[in-house]
């Protein structure tokens, strides 16, 4: 079973659902993870993918270990880093 279809059937259970809010204690263990900006949006925002997840653990945990995910947060990275590379090198060029 793939991990998307895994993710697709715990959300399945939709009566706990939209009880369920964004917990900031989970932004420790994963960074990514951020309180929807949606008007109000009980629900979580993955800023790789940029896409709101039920804020349920297992859910999150599946999204974490995805093909997908997991591709756009090395691309993220590596665009972060390219920014910063690209600020020090316009920090050097005033000195």
């Amino acid at each position: 079973m793939t991990l998307v279809r895994k993710a697709n059937m715990l959300s399945a259970s939709k009566t706990c659902d939209n009880q369920r809010k964004h917990l900031k204690s989970w932004e420790k263990q994963f960074p990514w993870r951020k309180p929807s900006t949606r008007s109000g949006s009980r629900k979580s925002w993955c800023s790789a993918c940029k896409s709101e997840l039920i804020p349920k653990l297992t859910v999150i945990k599946v999204h974490d270990q995805g093909k997908k995910h997991n591709d756009n947060l090395k691309e993220l990275n590596s665009n972060k880093k390219m920014t910063d590379v690209a600020k020090l090198v316009q920090v050097r060029q005033k000195l």
